[in-house]
């Protein structure tokens, strides 16, 4: 469960991951994605599945459809703070947000915390994702309902 204090970040990352379910991925790159188990508009709260390493997690800085309007400097100055971060990693790193972008997601937040990288080279070949049916786990196994959480009246 993750709850936002923002609603903009909120907004952001509930329409990530609607656009992640529509397109049935849970995967990118050889990384975990969390999948979106219900949501609450009130309580800027998203309920999602645990995922265990390597994953790309956090998704309330990322944009749909178009990056954000950043100028040149700003863009390189960001991917060189990135690759000294994510040092060895980043060019795979790289390779996970390409992906992301080919289905509409830019990612401007990005650090190794919500980011765990595998240093396994992955085959582009084919399909970027692959889909849910491919790694079915109930989503019941990892449900926590939302009135649980929810403040006594």
């Amino acid at each position: 469960m993750k709850f936002h204090d923002r609603e903009i970040a909120y907004d952001r990352e509930l329409a990530v991951f609607l656009r992640l379910q529509d397109l049935s991925i849970d995967n990118v790159c050889g990384h975990r994605v969390p999948l979106l188990t219900n949501h609450d508009d009130e309580l800027l709260a998203l309920e999602m599945t645990i995922v265990g390493a390597p994953f790309c997690l956090d998704f309330g800085g990322a944009y749909l459809d178009r990056p954000p309007d950043y100028s040149p400097e700003v863009w390189r100055d960001w991917e060189e703070m990135k690759s000294m971060a994510f040092e060895d990693n980043w060019p795979n790193v790289k390779k996970i947000l390409s992906t992301l972008e080919t289905y509409g997601i830019y990612v401007a937040d990005v650090n190794p915390r919500k980011y765990q990288v595998s240093l396994r080279e992955y085959s582009f070949q084919g399909s970027e994702a692959i889909p849910h049916s491919a790694f079915r786990i109930p989503h019941s196994a990892f449900r926590i309902p939302t009135s649980d959480l929810r403040p006594p009246p």
